[in-house]
């Protein structure tokens, strides 16, 4: 029997391999203009027939299994049927019912079952998305197929980007044009303003692209563990990660060819979360601890990127007032978190070094706020200044005890990613910019005392940032040497790179944007009543479009440029979900199954600080913050969409094939009581078994 049912794993495994491999590399890449939905009804047919087929496999051989005797490990029986748990079984009911319900009720029944063109977002593809969680979860069991469809995900991404680069530069079209005979379809006027591939448009292109870069890296970090754990080829092992470093920095340059600023915003908050965990700058004496030091410093970045990044500062003295005191409050509270031996259960002689940490950080932060609202005040701090306080609290901070320097590396990394983005625009930004690296990698580096983070993984991580960093400068580079070699008159942007000079110009009308009146704000404020009217169960998935002409703002079509008066999507998937979905829909997605699948990554990264798996499960996370976030300002579309979904089931099958479950209430109960968890593998996956790959 055993015999048996090893021959039908590999033979099931072999099929689900080839059908998830489909999937990941058929929905980013297919299009075609024989159908009159170019991009999304195709990706539709790639999505919906492989999940079908995924299902019907499922099918067939749980009937072989029944029939030949064999059980799953770690399974319920259900009405007879065997069903190994998925630890989401609750949230994701909760979603399906409230779905449902929204269906049900709609306003237009046809619309919410089949969606509207060409979103197709109704319940349909609703279920067909919470097909796709599920079965990541439940039909991956192995470490050979979990990280061979991780590898199909970062193939696809690779493939996207030759098509980016190729449709940015016209030097390369020309070329491949000359030698080839082969030219590539542009759906726009001139794609080389602002690349998108083979996804439908920019904004939509480098969301994909943010979330693909975390995944490669979090596999680049895997297999840097792995080496150190296990040994193995360095050749090989040289070739794996020369690969993966190759594909992360295209991604992060269509990422800029592609420039949303939603995505930025998302992707450079959820680098700073990532370097804290890679250099294990988190509490980790109890998994109580540990979360509520994670939700502190989660917190932290949100109010600092208002500040930082949307200048909501500037609105009026209360928001400069409010901000920046909540942001303080933030930063001493992470510290005591990180240090709480100290201050436990009496004021003990660390009472004077906490005071003046405290005094240090008020005093660094205030004159950083001085830096943020220069332009507003009409001051100009001198460029010395701001490099003196900056590698003078670097200094202090060599210095200090260990627990100081975390706590103040956390706040450098925070800056750090902050002002990122902005780095080209002035010289004083790029001295800060320069300062806050040079003191993260200083005390979060250089002087890490945890002996657990492997120095490779210091410098792939330190490789990241400056990557990041070098693309972001690259159109102030090329411009410069056109200068040079005099190929830039001034009026034509350096080496013919238009899509970096328009990425810039972005950046730089990022704030000045998210300030002023726009169409989006209009969407926004007309979900108001939409939502007051529908407060249940929303007005019907889909809905959007049909609904928005009876909430419409006069002054929108105005703010649109005049070309478009009813919207598709609010641009904002929370205010999307509570329109059509009701508070009972959003309670159940975001409050049950999003917050759930968080609770229980963020358990499994408590859980195998230092193993492979922590990177894999870093990586996914990250990835699906990059959507969470840049939703905030955008909308989900089927490649995105996608690879958000298949983020929670490669995370949930992480789990399951490298770690002992756990399910959603009792880990509830562990956070609320203290009561110690267990962190040892299932034992059906040993740790010898990474030698698989």
């Amino acid at each position: 029997m055993e015999i048996e049912k090893s021959r039908l794993d590999r033979i099931f495994e072999n099929i689900y391999l080839v059908l998830f491999v489909v999937m990941a590399l058929g929905i980013p890449l297919v299009f075609t203009p024989l159908t009159r939905s170019v991009f999304e009804v195709n990706k539709l047919l790639v999505l919906r027939s492989t999940t079908i087929v995924l299902v019907l496999t499922w099918i067939i051989q749980r009937v072989l299994y029944k029939r030949n005797g064999i059980e799953d490990d770690n399974a319920i029986r259900i009405l007879g049927v065997s069903w190994r748990r998925t630890w989401l079984e609750i949230p994701i009911l909760a979603w399906l019912l409230t779905s449902v319900l929204s269906t049900v009720f709609s306003e237009n029944i046809r619309i919410s079952v089949f969606g509207a063109y060409d979103r197709w977002e109704g319940f349909i593809t609703t279920f067909n998305y919470i097909v796709l969680v599920v079965v990541c979860a439940k039909l991956i069991t192995t470490k050979r197929l979990l990280l061979s469809i991780i590898w199909s995900v970062v193939v696809a991404c690779g493939l996207s980007t030759f098509y980016a680069i190729y449709q940015a530069h016209e030097g390369v079209q020309t070329l491949i044009e000359t030698f080839f005979g082969y030219r590539g379809i542009n759906w726009s006027i001139d794609p080389t303003m602002r690349v998108f591939a083979s996804i439908n448009n920019p904004v939509h292109f480098c969301a994909y692209m943010g979330m693909g870069a975390f995944i490669v890296l979090g596999l680049l970090f895997y297999y840097v563990r792995l080496k150190h754990d296990m040994g193995g080829s360095s050749t090989l092992y040289n070739k794996r990660t020369g690969l993966l470093f190759i594909i992360l920095s295209a991604c992060i340059y269509c990422m800029f060819l592609s420039y949303s600023r939603a995505t930025w915003a998302g992707f450079l908050s959820s680098s700073a979360l990532l370097c804290v965990f890679v250099v294990k700058l988190y509490a980790s004496e109890t998994i109580r601890q540990f979360f509520i030091d994670i939700w502190v410093y989660c917190l932290a970045i949100a109010v600092y990127y208002l500040l930082a990044i949307f200048s909501l500062h500037r609105i009026s003295p209360s928001f400069f007032i409010g901000l920046g005191s909540l942001f303080l409050v933030l930063a001493m509270l992470q510290f005591f978190i990180l240090d709480f031996k100290g201050i436990r259960p009496k004021l003990t002689p660390r009472f004077s070094v906490n005071l003046r940490t405290i005094g240090q950080i008020v005093v660094f932060f205030g004159l950083h706020l001085l830096f943020l609202c220069s332009p507003l005040l009409g001051w100009a701090i001198p460029l010395w200044a701001l490099l003196g306080l900056g590698l003078a609290n670097v200094a202090l901070y060599w210095f200090a005890d260990p627990s100081l320097r975390v706590s103040f590396s956390r706040l450098l990394v925070l800056f750090l990613f902050g002002h990122l983005q902005t780095i080209s625009l002035t010289l004083s930004t790029f001295i800060v910019v320069v300062t806050f690296l040079i003191g993260f990698y200083i005390l979060g580096i250089w002087k890490n005392t945890n002996d657990t983070v492997l120095p490779e993984t210091k410098e792939w991580l330190l490789g990241f940032i400056l990557i990041t960093c070098l693309i972001l400068l690259l159109p102030d580079i090329l411009s410069g040497v056109a200068k040079v070699i005099g190929r830039n008159d001034g009026t034509n942007p350096a080496f013919g790179l238009k899509v970096l000079d328009n990425a810039n110009g972005k950046i730089a009308a990022f704030q000045k944007e998210a300030l002023g009146k726009s169409a989006r704000k209009s969407m926004w404020r007309s979900s108001i009543p939409w939502i007051e009217d529908y407060v249940v169960v929303g007005s019907g998935l889909d809905t959007v479009k049909y609904m928005y002409p009876h909430y419409r703002e006069p002054e929108y079509g105005i703010l649109e440029g005049g070309h478009n008066f009813t919207p598709d999507r609010l641009h904002n998937e929370y205010l999307n979900t509570l329109a059509t979905k009701g508070i009972l829909g959003f309670i159940a997605f975001y409050g049950m199954f999003v917050l759930g699948w968080v609770l229980l990554i963020a358990r499994g990264l408590f859980q195998t600080p230092n193993k492979p798996e922590h990177y894999l499960l870093l990586g996914l996370t990250a990835a699906a913050f990059v959507y969470l976030a840049q939703v905030l300002f955008n909308f989900g579309v089927v490649a995105t969409l996608y690879l958000f979904y298949m983020s929670i089931g490669l995370g949930l099958a992480t789990l399951y094939v490298y770690t002992t479950p756990i399910g959603f209430m009792s880990l509830f109960k562990t956070i609320v009581t203290r009561e110690p968890i267990d962190v040892t593998p299932s034992s059906e996956n040993e740790p010898g078994d990474h030698n698989e790959q």
